[in-house]
């Protein structure tokens, strides 16, 4: 990716690829974990970001629910309001319907979420770490920066490459990204040998245990 942003930033003075980050992330969007304090089975709570209106998807799971001797989910949509995420879901347990349009609300307290017997905190996070790749134009080697997330969803992400050869010298790709489902948006300045070469859109997508731009796969 960083090659190919080189290669395009050579034939014009000054670059900016089409297309802009995602929204900034917000305090409830990702994936949050809890242990059931009654039966301490495994909860896991993944809520979407909003749609233009403002409402997202939300999935519930709890990897066995002593109330029916199953695994069990709740499925549906919810929407904020101020430090409450209040959701409509269906829940089944083993698969069987149990309840429809059952409301579930989870208050934003400090760093965690609570629907008034769980507390969940985020998950570990697939994105955060150090990546390595090999570019597969070149051979040049690829590290991949991705910082943890801010309270607003934002981070810090740094692309190296010890020697591009579009612009025949080692470049950098610094800035910030968001990350919505299984993909991050990172908007970043890029320069190659020091000397600045535009401002581009890279976004990199989780499969697996890997990320790959469009061009190259990352590795832990």
């Amino acid at each position: 990716m960083l090659k190919a942003f080189l290669a395009a930033a050579v034939m014009t003075t000054t670059v900016l690829l089409a297309g802009t980050a995602s929204a900034a992330g917000d305090q409830f969007t990702g994936e949050w974990t809890a242990t059931d304090p009654f039966d301490g089975s495994a909860l896991r709570l993944q809520i979407g970001a909003p749609s233009p209106s403002g409402v997202r998807q939300v999935t519930l799971t709890d990897n066995f629910a002593s109330a029916c001797g199953a695994p069990a989910t709740a499925i549906g949509t919810g929407t904020v309001s101020g430090s409450t995420l209040t959701t409509i879901v269906d829940i089944r347990c083993g698969g069987e319907l149990r309840a429809k349009d059952v409301t579930i609300t989870y208050t934003l307290v400090g760093s965690t979420l609570t629907d008034g017997f769980s507390t969940f905190a985020r998950a570990a996070d697939a994105f955060t770490g150090t990546w390595s790749a090999t570019d597969p134009f070149d051979g040049s080697s690829l590290r991949l920066r991705i910082g943890n997330p801010s309270a607003d969803g934002t981070r810090h992400v740094t692309l190296t490459d010890n020697f591009a050869s579009a612009c025949g010298a080692p470049a950098t790709a610094i800035g910030t990204g968001t990350v919505s489902g299984s993909t991050l948006t990172a908007v970043l300045d890029v320069r190659c040998g020091g000397v600045p070469r535009g401002t581009g859109t890279f976004t990199y997508t989780l499969v697996g245990d890997t990320l790959f731009d469009g061009f190259s796969t990352f590795t832990r």
